[in-house]
């Protein structure tokens, strides 16, 4: 909305004034201008017309000195120093190449520099991709390189939260030699280590010896004695069904039982020294202890 002032005459300037709704209301000066429209100086008006006009013109400049001073509106010099100013406090320094190429992908490492205890270096990326891997095949768990352990310190820094929660519960799954999973086969979840035998039949759970799948829509609860379905407090320990095809299996086809987490393992080719997921090293032949087997001593 434009608001004229003093337009009586020709050759009277005029002042315009824009409505500033956009910015909170109130009212602004655009120009002085004249009648035809082009910019002029202010002439002196004399007389009560001018005392008049004198008086409306104060009050439209009080109004708006009074508009910018209640809306804090920073001055161009402020502006310009902040803009002046923003680049020095966010300007950060080029990542430069670390001198060293990865160990999986071979390319310079940029960046973090993860260095394993027999002196290769690895990209932050690589490496977790190997974290990440290791916690879904345990043939590569843990992560190792030169045969050597990578400690999970340094890399725990640059895990997510979800990769670490992983990671720790594998460590944990692999380092329980005989373990008992969710008897729900679509679930198999691990549960922890299996509790005692199952030589008694007469044997009743309880809690200390039954589980329930922590999975989430899973809720079956196995006995961690001989790993069966717990349908009712009444539950007693048989032979795993299972267990017992896969063993009747594995006699008939040869296939050697580990020692250390009872695995059933087929050698298609290679030499007879196995060597288990869970690191036992034992003979196929007799299925003793690597080194301790009376068959390798004969030869």
């Amino acid at each position: 909305m434009a608001l004229r002032l003093a337009q009586e005459a020709p050759g009277v300037e005029t002042i315009r004034m824009v409505n500033l709704g956009a910015t909170g209301g109130g009212v602004a000066p655009v120009a002085a201008v004249n009648s035809a429209g082009d910019p002029r100086p202010r002439q002196p008006v004399q007389g009560q017309n001018a005392q008049k006009k004198d008086g409306r013109f104060s009050s439209v400049v009080n109004t708006v000195y009074s508009w910018f001073a209640s809306h804090e509106i920073p001055s161009p010099q402020a502006n310009e120093a902040q803009t002046l100013a923003a680049p020095t406090t966010q300007t950060k320094a080029p990542t430069r190449p670390s001198g060293y190429d990865c160990a999986i992908c071979l390319h310079d490492i940029i960046g973090v520099d993860i260095r394993t205890p027999c002196g290769h270096h690895y990209d932050k990326g690589c490496i977790l991709n190997l974290f990440e891997r290791s916690t879904k095949d345990e043939t590569v768990f843990p992560p190792r390189c030169c045969k050597r352990q990578i400690p999970l310190s340094s890399v725990q820094a640059h895990m997510s939260a979800d990769l670490l929660q992983r990671f720790n519960t594998k460590l944990k799954e692999c380092s329980t030699l005989k373990r008992v999973y969710c008897a729900n086969p679509v679930c198999s979840r691990f549960l922890g280590p299996q509790q005692g035998s199952t030589t008694s039949r007469s044997f009743l759970p309880s809690s200390s010896t039954t589980k329930a799948c922590p999975a989430a829509g899973c809720i079956t609860t196995t006995c961690l004695r001989c790993k069966n379905k717990v349908t009712n407090p009444a539950h007693r320990c048989t032979e795993n069904v299972q267990d017992s095809q896969v063993l009747s299996l594995g006699r008939a086809a040869g296939w050697a039982r580990c020692p250390g987490c009872e695995t059933m393992i087929e050698l298609k080719d290679g030499c007879l020294h196995i060597t288990c997921r869970c690191r036992t090293e034992f003979c196929y032949v007799c299925k003793a202890r690597w080194k301790t087997c009376k068959c390798l001593l004969s030869r």
